[in-house]
């Protein structure tokens, strides 16, 4: 028999008078142990013990060979995990934030990351299927193909691939990996979701179903490649020419879309000249638009609108001000898309950097912008009152017009103040204002009839 990992010895413990005397117990590797009792029988007394969080009474505990009474806080930590009762106060944190938490046993006593720490957390979260939650899928695939081999699901060769200049490896399905493919397609197919095809209509239907409800030829595979964490593909900007284009000139780099808190719309009117001429404005060249408007005119439907657009066509940032936002939160936010795109600069930079400058801070933005196609959309601008954000907008505004990528970047506010130059030195465009004014006739009499039937003469919404 190995070693055991955990090992109890005559333990009494209890919060002053004992509740079990005298236990004892060998945990070894591998085994699952369930410890049942009734309320206030004391398991998570023990089990507080057990993890040197409470002094025993009396007894020992030895944790792989050593005793516990004898370890530190990080040695514990970095030997034992833990799931208590207690809630965790996340508030502030991400995802990947609370996870990294795990790795703090293991950094300097300032607590920063380092690229192996970070890719241990990716991997842990991949591990526990939630890896598209935090979009870092991508940077697991190796690990995962390594797994399917070992499985004897998978056999890897050197082949061209289409789109590809050199050669890549290719894998390829044993036999076993093709039986098993099926009886997972089986079960994902009758998975339920809901299409989009109109403005007007959607269909609730299955994964496997719904290459019939799709009105244009589309694979099972790119169906799940542009379904939503909600289960839903918008086909409304796609064509099949756009997905054979997206899959072909991007085998090695997806788009990436960070909408954050963007609201779905029900019903769109009155804006879509303004929206012909945004999305005008953008495709050809890249530019900066500034998008005024009085509160509740629109902005932020127009700015959804905006990014359905371009859905499928370029990487995706959305970022809502906030009156606490400053430009370390805009730069955070950039930080970890930009991240899940590939590039960690402004990341590493933010990192080492506790107040980044406006100077470094765009710089790296615009040059990591130079070799992506991307739609940065900043809604509720007037806001923000951090001068290091107001630089960093203009400056980065002014690098877009060098920038040979399709780059946009559009403002929407409540203010009318110039928020970036109009023209640089040299005489040349920078930004477009597009103001927001009140709805036309046609519009209006259409937002009218989206209420509820009127009830004693009055309209109610």
């Amino acid at each position: 028999m190995s070693n055991p990992v955990l090992e109890i010895k005559q333990l009494t413990f209890g919060h002053g008078n004992p509740l079990t005397e005298s236990v004892s117990a060998t945990f070894s590797q591998g085994e699952l142990i369930a410890v049942a009792g009734r309320n206030g029988s004391g398991k998570s007394t023990m089990l507080h013990t057990v993890l040197g969080l409470r002094a025993s009474i009396s007894g020992q505990i030895d944790l792989m060979g050593e005793e516990i009474s004898g370890m530190n806080a990080q040695d514990r930590a970095r030997k034992i995990s833990a799931v208590l009762t207690q809630r965790f106060n996340s508030a502030g944190l991400s995802m990947f934030d609370v996870a990294a938490l795990g790795r703090q046993p293991y950094t300097t006593g300032m607590g920063r990351l380092d690229d192996e720490d970070r890719a241990i957390v990716k991997n842990a979260l991949s591990q526990m299927g939630i890896a598209n939650a935090v979009s870092i899928a991508r940077s697991n695939v190796p690990r995962a193909i390594a797994g399917l081999k070992d499985q004897g699901l998978l056999i890897e060769k050197q082949a061209h691939v289409s789109g590809v200049s050199r050669k890549r490896k290719a894998y390829f399905l044993t036999d076993t990996g093709m039986q098993l493919a099926d009886e997972t397609w089986v079960r994902i197919s009758e998975h339920p979701i809901r299409i989009i095809v109109s403005d007007t209509e959607s269909h609730n239907t299955t994964l496997g179903g719904a290459v019939d409800v799709i009105p244009f030829s589309m694979k099972s595979v790119d169906v799940l490649r542009y379904l939503d964490d909600s289960s839903i593909i918008d086909v409304r900007g796609l064509t099949a020419d756009l997905i054979e284009r997206d899959l072909s000139k991007r085998v090695e780099k997806q788009l990436i879309s960070s909408l954050a808190d963007i609201p779905r719309l029900r019903h769109f009117y009155g804006r879509e000249s303004e929206l012909d001429t945004m999305v005008k404005l953008l495709e050809p060249r890249s530019t900066t638009l500034i998008v005024p408007g009085i509160a509740g005119i629109g902005k932020t439907s127009l700015a959804a609108k905006l990014l359905e657009r371009f859905t499928h066509k370029r990487n995706l940032l959305y970022h809502r001000c906030q009156d606490w936002d400053g430009a370390r939160s805009f730069l955070e936010a950039a930080a970890d898309w930009l991240s899940t795109i590939g590039n960690h600069v402004l990341s590493d930079y933010l990192s080492a950097t506790p107040v980044p400058r406006a100077s470094d801070s765009s710089r790296i933005l615009s040059d990591a912008l130079s070799s992506i196609p991307s739609l940065i959309v900043i809604d509720d601008y007037h806001k923000v009152n951090d001068e290091v954000l107001h630089q960093i907008i203009k400056t980065l505004a002014q690098r877009l017009i060098d920038i040979d990528e399709l780059v946009g970047l559009v403002i929407f506010s409540r203010s009318y103040r110039p928020l970036v130059p109009s023209k640089d030195v040299e005489g040349r465009i920078v930004s477009l204002v597009i103001p927001l004014d009140g709805l036309d006739l046609v519009a209006s009499r259409n937002l009218l009839t989206t209420g509820s039937a009127p009830k004693n003469g009055k309209f109610y919404f």
